[in-house]
């Protein structure tokens, strides 16, 4: 009887000590993946900046000075002409671990997509507001005194 209790005691105590081993390497691993994770979406969201200022120079700033809505068609167009421009600066390597991270090619190209939308909602709003609230000189005033009055605070 005390030999069973021996052998279960050892057993036991066994069984903790490789759990124990398990979960650190788990962690480890985990933390690891975390770590490439963040790198690896830090790396795509640079890239796509890095993209999108190239290509708002070269497509969208021209269509902006003539300042014709965007219809589905050409937002289709500029959104693919985007993921791919940004598919060729991340090249290969990045892509692949970006598809690998982020689950499929499906969820990359949202990811693409999103940041792109974004971006033109911003640029649209900016040149919008560009446009029309600083050709009034009222306008233009009032807003350069809360800009002043801004910095003053942040100081």
């Amino acid at each position: 009887m005390v030999h069973y209790i021996i052998i279960l005691a050892c057993f036991l105590a066994i069984s903790v000590i490789l759990n124990a081993i398990l979960y650190y390497k788990l962690k480890k691993t985990f933390d690891f993946d975390t770590k490439v994770y963040k790198d690896v979406i830090s790396l795509l969201r640079e890239t796509c900046e890095r993209a999108y200022v190239l290509y708002y120079q070269s497509v969208i700033a021209p269509m902006n000075a003539i300042q014709e809505p965007l219809n589905d068609k050409e937002y289709e167009k500029l959104r693919k002409d985007f993921y791919k421009s940004t598919l060729k600066h991340l090249g290969p390597n990045l892509t692949s671990y970006a598809i690998l991270y982020l689950g499929d090619e499906d969820t990359l190209i949202r990811y693409i997509a999103t940041f792109f939308e974004e971006k033109l909602i911003v640029d649209r709003t900016v040149n919008v507001f560009n446009s029309s609230v600083l050709k009034d000189p009222i306008s233009k005033a009032m807003y350069y005194d809360t800009l002043a009055r801004l910095n003053q605070k942040e100081k």
